[in-house]
């Protein structure tokens, strides 16, 4: 396949496969795209792609109708030695225009990917009202949801800001209204930060936790990369930390698109001497802030494991600043090759517990 080619045609709607990403004519076309769609997530952006060591495992499905994108995948294709075990990805999409291209585009997605692949995993991001319609057309097509996975959230919260900051703050609950009274007092600050010295120390303490805890870590160059196009002097994302006599107690990564800010990565000091800060209370403070300044109608907090209720403590820390618990779309697999996607998972619950 060339690295831009129409493929078939749906009616009014048309298909484009691009593989050369960053020398696409599509690039400006797709930017506005994104910024203008309530379900944009900045995993979809082309900066995400380029931004990553392996960019050039990056591809892009348009669906396009009278020449406008109608929706639009960004596509990791992991690729094997071994035939048959390319497994394809699309975090944070499809995104769509209206819910009602969906489905083309998902046959238009399908259609671009090696039928001798595995499997096909997505997670757009529909919120409310919308996932019971993406359900349908997803189910119609086959694809299958795990569901609550423990790594497969269905909920997230959200912060409305299109309301005054004070009125903001109101709605906080209590005692974090005394955490952050006490962040005050004793006078710890948060500060936008630009340093990549310093964002490279933030991403080893964060390596350090998520080893600690069995969670995923931050590549070191594709962090720095993503830090220097959507943090550094840009409305497109904010690094925001705390520190004290020069050392680094605690930071938080925001990443921005469309009209919508998400808390991407975080991290505090758990030494003792620094458990009872108020470090994390403070810091998703001034990132509410930094949201609210930059005019974005949205701070999506991540995660919010329903199952777990407030007997979780990320759970409460999060409903402390807003109890907007909102469901989220989880994952879903297109098995390319059923059999082979099988085996595969079987081989990998043996590996796994082997170890």
């Amino acid at each position: 396949m060339s690295e831009s080619t129409v493929m078939d045609t749906d009616g009014n709607f048309s298909v484009e496969v691009i593989k050369d990403i960053q020398s696409s004519s599509y690039i400006n076309k797709i930017n506005e795209f994104l910024t203008q769609s309530p379900y944009a997530h900045p995993k979809q952006s082309i900066a995400w792609a380029l931004c990553k060591n392996d960019a050039a495992n990056y591809f892009i499905v348009l669906t396009l109708k009278n020449n406008h994108i109608s929706a639009y995948s960004l596509i990791y294709e992991h690729r094997s030695t071994l035939p048959g075990l390319t497994k394809y990805y699309v975090e944070g999409g499809p995104i769509v225009h209206t819910l009602e291209a969906l489905p083309i585009h998902l046959n238009h997605l399908l259609q671009s990917l090696d039928p001798k692949g595995l499997w096909l995993k997505i997670r757009p991001y529909f919120l409310g009202n919308d996932i019971e319609i993406a359900n349908r057309y997803l189910e119609q097509i086959k694809f299958i949801s795990k569901g609550n996975k423990s790594s497969n959230y269905t909920s997230t919260i959200n912060i409305l800001l299109n309301t005054p900051i004070t009125q903001i703050k109101s709605n906080f609950r209590r005692s974090l209204k005394t955490q952050l009274n006490k962040a005050s007092k004793l006078g710890l600050k948060a500060e936008h930060c630009d340093s990549e010295h310093i964002f490279l120390e933030f991403i080893e303490a964060y390596n350090q936790y998520a080893k600690n805890n069995h969670f995923g870590y931050i590549d070191k160059q594709d962090g720095l990369n993503i830090f220097n196009h959507f943090c550094k002097n840009s409305r497109d994302g904010c690094f925001i930390i705390i520190r004290e006599s020069q050392k680094l107690l605690g930071g938080v990564v925001l990443l921005a698109v469309g009209n919508r800010v998400f808390f991407e990565w975080g991290y505090s000091s758990h030494q003792p001497e620094h458990r009872e800060l108020p470090l994390g209370h403070l810091l998703q403070w001034d990132a509410i802030n930094w949201a609210k300044e930059q005019n974005y109608q949205f701070y999506d907090f991540g995660g919010y494991w329903l199952e777990r209720g407030n007997d979780d403590p990320i759970n409460r820390f999060k409903t402390g600043f807003s109890k907007n618990i909102q469901s989220v779309l989880p994952e879903y697999t297109y098995q390319l090759s059923p059999i082979r996607s099988k085996l595969v998972q079987m081989l990998l619950r043996i590996n796994f517990l082997r170890k």
